[in-house]
């Protein structure tokens, strides 16, 4: 019995390729796409107490040899937390006491308020909602502060 023996060469064209996932290319301008869609979103579903947050979402797009990333981000310091909850619903499980002063204090929407321990505050994962109403993709939930 005589076995046949096949040899297959591919050759890339990466000037093609380039031309598909480039800056020009369809793949970079569905990328383009659903950043802005996301970022549109965020800011609909992001909490308004003075606008800031709204105001700070921003994206960016990177184009690598290998692949095209979009992010959507905002560089406040408080957007992790408004997105991932804080104290009892937030990711540590725990309530905030006054570790430097006998109570807490923060502005509230009627002025200060003071409380000798706080439940926190609900988690708003406003950027998740707003990339899964955008992406075509399945999307990783998983969430970096």
């Amino acid at each position: 019995m005589v076995l046949a023996s096949s040899k297959m060469t591919i050759k890339l064209n990466r000037r093609e390729i380039a031309k598909f996932i480039g800056p020009t290319g369809p793949v970079y301008d569905e990328v383009r796409r659903v950043v802005r869609l996301t970022v549109n979103g965020a800011r609909i579903r992001a909490g308004v107490l003075t606008g800031r947050l709204t105001s700070s979402i921003d994206s960016r797009i990177v184009v690598t040899p290998t692949a095209i990333i979009g992010t959507v981000f905002s560089k406040l310091e408080y957007a992790a937390y408004h997105h991932q909850g804080t104290g009892l619903r937030g990711p540590r499980h725990r309530m905030i006491v006054p570790v430097r002063a006998k109570a807490l204090r923060w502005k509230g929407r009627g002025g200060w308020v003071f409380a000798m321990k706080s439940r926190g505050s609900a988690p708003n994962p406003f950027l998740v909602k707003a990339l899964k109403a955008a992406s075509p993709w399945p999307v990783n939930e998983h969430v970096r502060a």
